[in-house]
């Protein structure tokens, strides 16, 4: 691991001006769309979560048990494909940090209910890379189909919900949590862009390596450490277009090493082995779903 930041940092030495244009495309990138788009959501999702209560829908009542996780969690699994990266994930450990769901159904929710925006998947993905939104939409449902068909697949795992933790209801002052809100939504915020930026510049290193600078298939490789480029890159190759909009689906479920990281901003109770092979899994499903839908 020594030799391998040693190697990194002499392409740092060699190409400063590049990677110094990467990580200042980055921030931008971070001013422009990602700040704009996760810290509303971010904020209202942690007021959310300090001010929810006891009543639950009759319908999530209902349908919850499909996936064997209480009714609140089933409720994160719906705004998470809303909110986008890493809203979801952050809602699950703040939960879990609050007692109010158990490590296990923690453990396989963070999987499944930790899921990117339609924002990003259709404007970016679909309008900007693949210049289509129509395909951005596509990516998209095969996205949510691949988080319900995960779902359901470890609904089967014995969990033990904590439903009981909602039978009192905590009265909380709306300013307070409010202000609290705010407060940790925007040193979220920080935690998160200095993420991106940081794998930015670590896909850009790689980039310079000469074997993998003319690799075909690179942009699988950046996969699995941030998806966005990743996704641009797999965009300009010279794949059929089946194929590189089925990749860029495994690529936005997968998610990467970089929303991985984000999550870890929020709390290392996360199980890397687990973590990492389910949504390996749920990218493999939305592979196969965007497939045969485009």
């Amino acid at each position: 691991m020594i030799l391998l930041i040693f190697f990194f940092l002499i392409i740092l030495i060699i190409f400063p001006h590049t990677v110094s244009e990467s990580v200042g495309i980055t921030l931008i990138m971070c001013i422009k769309s990602i700040i704009p788009s996760l810290f509303p959501f971010s904020v209202i999702s942690d007021l959310f979560l300090t001010l929810i209560s006891n009543r639950t829908n009759y319908i999530i009542k209902k349908i919850s048990p499909l996936f064997n996780i209480s009714p609140v969690s089933f409720k994160i699994f719906l705004l998470s494909f809303f909110c986008g990266y890493p809203i979801g994930g952050k809602m699950v450990l703040n939960l879990y940090e609050n007692r109010k769901i158990t490590e296990k159904e923690k453990d396989k929710l963070i999987i499944f209910a930790n899921n990117a925006g339609p924002g990003f998947i259709i404007s970016v993905l679909g309008g900007v890379l693949f210049q289509n939104a129509k395909i951005g939409i596509i990516i998209y449902i095969s996205h949510i189909l691949a988080s319900i068909s995960f779902g359901i697949l470890v609904s089967f795992l014995p969990v033990k919900t904590t439903e009981s933790v909602f039978n009192k209801e905590e009265k909380t002052d709306f300013l307070n949590a409010l202000s609290l809100s705010i407060k940790n939504s925007t040193a979220s915020m920080i935690n998160i862009c200095g993420v991106i930026c940081f794998f930015s510049c670590v896909i850009t290193l790689i980039d310079l390596i000469p074997f993998i600078n003319t690799f075909k298939y690179k942009g699988i490789i950046f996969s699995f450490f941030e998806m966005t480029n990743a996704v641009k890159y797999i965009s300009m190759s010279s794949l059929s277009l089946r194929l590189k909009v089925s990749l860029s689906a495994f690529c936005v479920t997968f998610g990467g090493f970089c929303v991985f990281m984000q999550l870890k901003t929020y709390s290392d109770k996360i199980k890397t082995a687990s973590y990492f092979l389910g949504k390996l899994l749920c990218g493999i499903f939305a592979f196969i779903y965007c497939y045969y839908l485009i």
